[in-house]
């Protein structure tokens, strides 16, 4: 396991985020079987990866190309 909890980014806020509710994205991970899966907030479904930590961490960087992508 990872040194940081994935509870703690569950409902922090984004740039972005101050006026809007803020949704709990702990629901964003998911298994089936032994393999891992997020949901972007578009609503696609990324994945398999062989464990939860790879799914964060692909998440990670998704969330970091897409932020690029709008500068």
């Amino acid at each position: 396991m990872a040194a940081y909890d994935y509870a703690d980014f569950s409902t922090a806020r984004r740039t972005g985020e101050n006026n809007v509710p803020v949704s709990n994205r702990r629901n964003r991970f998911f298994s089936t079987g032994s393999e891992w899966f997020f949901c972007t907030r578009e609503g696609v479904t990324q994945g398999p990866f062989d464990s939860r930590l790879h799914a964060y961490e692909a998440n990670q960087k998704y969330i970091r190309e897409c932020m690029s992508l709008q500068q």
